[in-house]
């Protein structure tokens, strides 16, 4: 029975390891959740930084070519301008001058001139169009981009969400069979401990009925000294039986616990029955007991205790006949 007792704790621990291993993994897998979502997160943010990052580049770039062709577009009108009106000046102070014969070779100047500039203008304003077509390219490839990296962010994100969202379905499905395995094992240890329970109680019964029911000189029996009869007994009686299977049903441990609180002598070579036998003729009250220990007797006799009970709800319970 030792061995069954020590295999069930051996059990017990393993579930506990278990379960603990358990936790770790699904603590684990919350903590891997939460770093593909920040992964997520800051994906999103680098998408808008870059997409703000283009637009602002696009548009400072458009900008300075438009500021460049028409500086350049004004250059050359202001140029052309000045040419045409210095050749203009000639051409009148020539006509002035010679009126006749120089007249129509001025305005061919002038002509001249005016074709000229009218080219000069025509391959400036080409050239602004041309630098207008390459920035819309420009934003067109840009947007292009800013959509193809979306698209690349969307789809881990997702991959990302997917996985975390298996790695907390395995985790709970892990914690969830620790769990199973951890009550398992304490339902096998409980039994363990009732099975004991009831061995040390049956020794205790055999040990009580093989004393001797009268001595040799007439006295009267521990059972009569108390009022008791073979056949049955006094109130008296019933209760310190009562008291009996509710101090069976705790460990060992509690049963020193409670000696020492009642000031009864228990030392730690005892067994457990002896313990039991001791405190039962010292008459311990269930008041005197913790709500803890009393807890542990209710669970023990098959009770409905709960946590969320009064001690004194718990004292009137194992003072019921069904603890008895």
């Amino acid at each position: 029975m030792t061995d069954l007792i020590r295999q069930a704790d051996e059990a017990a621990q393993r579930a506990n390891e278990a379960e603990s291993t358990a936790v770790r993994l699904a603590q684990q897998a919350k903590d891997e959740a939460d770093e593909a979502a920040r992964v997520a997160r800051e994906a999103d943010d680098a998408v808008r930084q870059a997409r703000d990052d283009a637009t602002g580049q696009v548009s400072a770039r458009v900008a300075q070519v438009e500021q460049e062709t028409a500086a350049e577009v004004a250059e050359v009108v202001r140029e052309q301008q000045e040419r045409v009106r210095k050749a203009r000046e000639t051409a009148n102070h020539r006509v002035d001058s010679v009126r006749g014969s120089e007249e129509e070779s001025a305005r061919k100047a002038v002509q001249k001139v005016e074709s000229e500039a009218a080219s000069r203008t025509k391959e400036a304003e080409d050239r602004a169009e041309q630098a207008q077509a390459r920035a819309a390219e420009a934003i067109e490839e840009a947007n292009a981009a800013l959509a193809r990296a979306q698209e690349l962010a969307n789809r881990a994100a997702i991959v990302a969400q997917e996985e975390a969202e298996q790695a907390i379905r395995e985790a709970e499905r892990l914690a969830g069979h620790a769990r199973q395995t951890a009550t398992a094992a304490r339902r096998h240890a409980r039994a363990a401990d009732q099975a004991k329970d009831r061995a040390d109680r049956a020794a205790a019964e055999i040990q009580d009925m093989s004393e001797p029911a009268t001595s040799s000189n007439g006295r009267r029996s521990p059972a009569r000294a108390n009022g008791v009869t073979r056949n049955g007994g006094s109130d008296r009686a019933q209760v310190r039986s009562a008291g009996r299977k509710v101090l069976s049903a705790l460990p060992k441990q509690d049963l020193i616990e409670l000696a020492r609180t009642v000031e009864v002598d228990a030392g730690t070579n005892l067994t457990k029955p002896v313990l039991v036998q001791r405190l039962g003729a010292k008459g311990v009250p269930l008041e005197a007991m913790t709500k803890r220990t009393l807890l542990t007797a209710g669970e023990h006799l098959g009770l409905e205790v709960r946590q969320a009970m009064t001690k004194q709800e718990l004292v009137e319970m194992l003072q019921s006949p069904r603890s008895r």
